[in-house]
Formats: structure tokens, sequence, C-alpha cells
């Protein structure tokens, strides 16, 4: 079965901390070129990771205060990551990132498998640019990859007793965290992300960094993580 995936990839799974997580990327190519190879296409959309962060904090300390300029500066990151991905993709993803989800249909792979794109606008997340790049090309689903492997009912850094949630609705995503986008927050999906998906029906699976628990999913086998549909 040949399939279109779309993926929210986590900017701090390519630039955390520590820097540019190679390894990680690696096996990340090793995976997706799989599928690839089978007849597959994907979407991937990169975040910005701690080094968008660390540029949105040195503008607070020299004192830039506005959100727009904020989002831009990560935008620009997130562009930057989604360019170093289609290199690492090499002749299997299009020549160009994407600018502008608009660019995202299923005639635009062309002879290609891959699709890479970044931030958008300011105001709203690569996951929007994901959930936009979804519907661009009809899939109906977006994988959201991150450091976080499931949606609490609370957040676990603060409340030892936070549950796991396996699955739930938009609307009670929505009861969870709040409506209202804020550059550089750090939530499991951006609200106008999670508006959108709600509007057009999407399902989006929130499944961690584990690779194999990746593969797990899209093979329809038993996984970890958080299934979130209509």
């Amino acid at each position: 079965m040949k399939k279109t995936i779309v993926i929210s990839l986590g900017g701090s799974l390519i630039f955390p901390k520590a820097g540019i997580d190679t390894k990680f990327l690696k096996q990340f190519r090793s995976l997706i070129v799989g599928y690839v190879q089978k007849g597959w296409k994907f979407v991937i959309i990169t975040g910005g990771g701690t080094i968008a962060r660390q540029y949105q904090d040195a503008l607070r300390h020299v004192g830039v205060a506005s959100h727009i300029e904020h989002d831009w500066i990560a935008i620009r990151v997130t562009r930057v990551n989604a360019h170093l991905l289609r290199i690492l993709f090499g002749n299997y993803a299009h020549d160009t990132v994407i600018m502008k989800p608009t660019e995202a249909h299923s005639g635009a792979f062309g002879n290609k498998k891959i699709l890479l794109a970044g931030g958008e606008k300011p105001g709203q997340t690569t996951d929007c640019v994901a959930v936009k790049c979804a519907i661009g090309v009809g899939a109906d689903m977006v994988l959201n990859l991150s450091n976080v492997d499931y949606i609490y009912d609370c957040d676990p850094r603060k409340y030892p007793e936070a549950k796991k949630l396996h699955a739930l609705s938009w609307s009670e995503f929505q009861k969870l965290f709040p409506r209202r986008h804020t550059p550089g927050s750090n939530v499991p999906f951006d609200p106008v992300a999670t508006a959108l998906a709600k509007k057009h029906k999407l399902t989006v699976g929130f499944l961690g960094a584990n690779l194999p628990n990746v593969k797990n999913f899209l093979e329809q086998r038993k996984f970890r993580g958080t299934v979130v549909t209509p």
C-alpha cells in the first residue's frame, strides 16, 4: 500500500541542548528511506529546537519584546533545519524547501518522494504548517515526533501523579492546553494547529522520539503514544 505521511518533527530532536543530534538524524533517515523505497511519500516539517529558543532569548536580553520578531527568528531557524534534512535525504527529497503550505499538494512531489518545510508566518508553529500540508496533500493523519512520548492530563514535570492519555478527542485536548499561541511556548500541539486539525477532522499521533516505536505505529502494531481523533 502506497501512502503519503505527514510528520511534524520536533526541533528538540534535531537540535537538543547538546547540539545537532546526528545519531538520531541518521536513524531517522534510514527509517524514512526504507518506506520511500516501498513507494511511500513523506512531507516532513521541522521545528526549531534549542537554537531557536536561544535566539528568542537573545532578543529578549537585548530588549526586543516584539512577539512577531521572536516568531520570525524561530521561523528562519526551522527553515535551516529543513534544509539540513533536505540535504540529508539527497535525491529522495525535492530540490527546494517549501516556504508556504499551499506549495504542498499531490503534484508538488514531481519525481521525488519527500517534501521538506519549516515555519510559515508569525502566530503559528510548525505544527500548524504540518496540518495545512496534510490538508494540501490529502493525508488524514499527522505524526508528531518530539521529546514527549504521551499526552498527559497535567504537566508531568510539575505533577508526578500525571496520567498518560492513550486516546482523546480534539475537544478534550483543547480543555488541557491554552487556546492562544505564545512565541517559544512548549505545548504538545499549538492552539492554531489544534483548531485546524479539529475542523478538518484530522488524526494526530503523538509518538515521542523512539523510532522503532514510530515503525510499530506505521506497521499498525502495538505502540506507545497518544492518538487524538476528531
